[in-house]
């Protein structure tokens, strides 16, 4: 990664768009899965529906990718740092989605982005309402295989 990418990064957030159209933000998970299937799906998906996007094809996002935060980090500090930042990427853009959200997610990970950063923020956006159609609270209570291992989404859930 380029010298000075956390600054620039931090930067980006701050003043980049992450704006998607309403019902169109779609999510994918790769978590820890020896393959990218989600992220494939999701890629064909926005393929065929112009309308929907990924939080990479906005402003921000191409920008962070331009800096080679999707290449693997270097040095431990460096790994910390690029989890942050798209912690980050992650939570402003679902702050900002609207509608329904499509979430490529087959084996989420509890260690993931997905289920650690990005459902809690779809949870947390009253103007989302639904994930793959799905009320977001029928969502997890139905579709999300995991033990909550003391994050507070058993609590949001049942507001």
């Amino acid at each position: 990664m380029k010298q000075n990418w956390y600054e620039t990064a931090v930067e980006a957030i701050d003043n980049l768009s992450v704006e998607t159209p309403e019902n169109g933000l779609v999510l994918y998970s790769v978590s820890y899965l020896k393959t990218e299937e989600n992220k494939q799906k999701a890629l064909r998906f926005v393929e065929d529906y112009p309308q929907k996007m990924l939080l990479e094809q906005t402003e921000c996002g191409k920008k962070l990718l331009e800096l080679g935060l999707e290449d693997e980090a270097e040095t431990p500090e460096d790994r910390v740092k690029q989890h942050e930042i798209w912690s980050m990427f992650l939570r402003k853009g679902i702050a900002e989605a609207r509608g329904n959200v499509t979430a490529f997610v087959d084996s989420a990970d509890a260690c993931g982005k997905f289920l650690d950063v990005c459902l809690l923020a779809i949870l947390d956006n009253d103007s989302i309402d639904t994930i793959n159609d799905v009320d977001k609270f029928d969502f997890v209570n139905e579709k999300v295989k995991w033990k909550h291992l003391g994050r507070n989404i058993d609590v949001i859930v049942k507001k």
